[in-house]
């Protein structure tokens, strides 16, 4: 009888366990979907006033920031792509100047 007992607490234990842990997941997604927009935001800010400005001198630091942040927040390839990003603005920064 204790051990049907023992089976059904472990049971409900477990199930408790996986429930927290869904939801603990689930609330570090959000905590941290809001600093990825942020990144994201950053990013698209830099991209928007290049495009109207024809220069990225004004808003470069605003992307190196973003491509710091990106390192703990997105993997590799997003990461990779702020980075080329910001190359390409100093590049064409450059082409501007010589022109």
């Amino acid at each position: 009888m204790f051990d049907g007992l023992a089976l059904i607490v472990s049971i409900v234990a477990l199930l408790i366990s996986v429930l927290g842990y869904r939801i603990a997941q689930h609330a570090n997604r959000a905590a941290i979907f809001d600093r990825r927009f942020e990144v994201y935001e950053d990013a698209e800010q830099f991209v928007g006033a290049w495009q109207a400005h024809g220069r990225s001198s004004e808003d470069l630091s605003r992307l190196v920031g973003a491509w710091n942040r990106s390192h703990f927040l997105f993997d590799d390839p997003v990461t990779a792509y702020l980075r080329q990003l910001w190359l390409d603005a100093i590049d064409a920064d450059r082409a501007h100047i010589v022109a």
